[in-house]
């Protein structure tokens, strides 16, 4: 599990420091505000690759779309690096939401393989808490990182953790996400009309909060003239009111979710399969995978409790 919480640590951490630090970025590349929000754009447009990368999660293996991913990030934070011109970082920043794409979809099914369902509300919830942490501990870090040494020294850093949670992964997961049995799902997506609805307000908090983030750094360095190293510390504030979230998502999910459970139990096992992706968005999509692959025949019921976790 502790490799698992790096790498999401090291993938979360590309993808946050760059919100508070793009004007800084921007003036790297030799262009504006607006135009350095396409870095933004490319990576979030590769991202929405992600379901395919879902799908060959369950056609091949879990652990190959894992490592894939933590390739994606190691290339792509060294291409920032060096990137000579803004049309290199774009690229890179492409390869970086390739990270994301392949690596988050493919680690949640896992997780829903290897955590009993009572428990997988809890595990999940401290799946995410590298989401915040990213932002607690690496803006402020990058922050200082760029005031003395440069706008691409925070990607230097993200790349030699990157190197490190690949070659641990490699090493400490030789068989995590591998069917036990041989046989491959076919390449099918079932998605219930609870989990769409779930995609549709995930998608429209996303909008949300990315109208807020691409202006968010701008907006402080003008409004109420920031330094940059400042403008990372300030930022904490953020962070905490997300931890906060997240440690109460992963201690009540699960409670709220089996008093869900008991209430409709008349309606049967089948029924609450289909229910569960609402009770729990975070896990979603690995609750969806294992829902289609147990109707399809691939997987039983009692399949996801027999599983060891490899960090058991």
């Amino acid at each position: 599990m502790a490799v698992i919480l790096l790498s999401r640590f090291a993938l979360n951490l590309q993808s946050r420091i760059v919100y508070p630090f793009l004007p800084a970025i921007g003036r790297g590349l030799g262009v504006p505000l607006e135009t350095a929000s396409l870095l933004l754009t490319v990576r979030s447009l590769v991202g929405t690759s992600s379901p395919i990368f879902g799908v060959l999660a369950d056609r091949y293996s879990r652990r190959t779309s894992m490592l894939v991913g933590l390739a994606a990030l190691v290339l792509g934070a060294a291409l920032v690096g060096v990137a000579p011109s803004f049309t290199v970082a774009l690229f890179a920043f492409a390869v970086l939401g390739l990270s994301k794409a392949s690596y988050d979809p493919a680690v949640q099914a896992y997780i829903g393989d290897a955590v009993p369902y009572e428990r997988r509300g809890r595990v999940m919830g401290i799946l995410e808490l590298p989401w915040s942490l990213a932002w607690l501990i690496g803006v402020p870090v990058a922050g200082f990182l760029i005031a003395r040494v440069g706008w691409r020294s925070p990607f230097w850093v993200i790349t030699g953790l990157g190197l490190l949670v690949l070659l641990t992964t490699w090493l400490l997961c030789p068989q995590c996400g591998r069917s036990e049995n041989g046989n491959r799902p076919p390449l099918r997506i079932q998605v219930t009309k609870p989990a769409m609805l779930a995609l549709l307000v995930t998608c429209l908090l996303m909008v949300a909060n990315e109208n807020i983030f691409v202006v968010y750094g701008a907006w402080m360095e003008s409004q109420f003239g920031l330094a940059i190293a400042t403008l990372g510390l300030v930022s904490i504030v953020i962070s905490v009111a997300e931890l906060a979230a997240e440690v109460s998502s992963a201690g009540l999910v699960d409670r709220l979710g089996k008093r869900y459970r008991i209430r409709h139990q008349h309606q049967g096992q089948r029924q609450q399969k289909v229910r569960s992706p609402a009770d729990n968005p975070a896990a979603i999509f690995s609750v969806v995978s294992a829902s289609a692959r147990r109707n399809n025949g691939h997987e039983n019921p009692g399949q996801s409790q027999r599983r060891r976790p490899f960090w058991t």
